[in-house]
Order: C-alpha cells, then structure tokens, then sequence
C-alpha cells in the first residue's frame, strides 16, 4: 500500500468551484430520501490548469534617413525576453 497524502481544505468560500453531490433515491431500495445533510463529506480536488505559452511578436521596423540614405532599425525594448538573449 501507498502512503496516505494530503493537505488542509481551503474554505468553501475560496473554492472556485463547488459542486453539491447528491443522491436522488436510497442506492438499496431505490426509495425516496430526506434531503437535508447538515454535514456534507468536503472533498476537494487540486488541478493546475494547461500551461499556455505566451507568444509575443516584435515588429522591428527598418527606416532609412532622409539625408543620409542610412537604414536604421529599432531596436526590441530592454524588457523583451528576446533582448535579452
């Protein structure tokens, strides 16, 4: 057997979804139910979302000068991953 984990629930209230669990019939004789459970079991399940890139495009323009014919490209800002590399 595998040891047991786990970690301390977060409050209902910062749950970002919850879903209320409930049976409709008696799972042994198929009859009605009272509906009302003071104490619900809390289960709660952790998921990390997909990871998706994010994908940023420079367009780094070329102009050339008026007098002096010289082509002059900009340069990617000082915060771009791509300058720093």
């Amino acid at each position: 057997m595998h040891k047991k984990h786990s970690r301390e629930l977060v409050p209902t209230e910062q749950c970002d979804q919850v879903i209320a669990c409930v049976p409709t019939d008696c799972r042994k004789c198929g009859g009605d139910l009272n509906l009302t459970d003071s104490e619900p079991i809390r289960h709660q399940v952790w998921e990390l979302p997909p990871i998706k890139p994010i994908v940023t495009e420079y367009l780094i323009a070329t102009m050339k000068a008026k007098f002096a014919g010289e082509s002059s490209p900009s340069l990617l800002p000082t915060t771009s991953q791509a300058a720093a590399a």
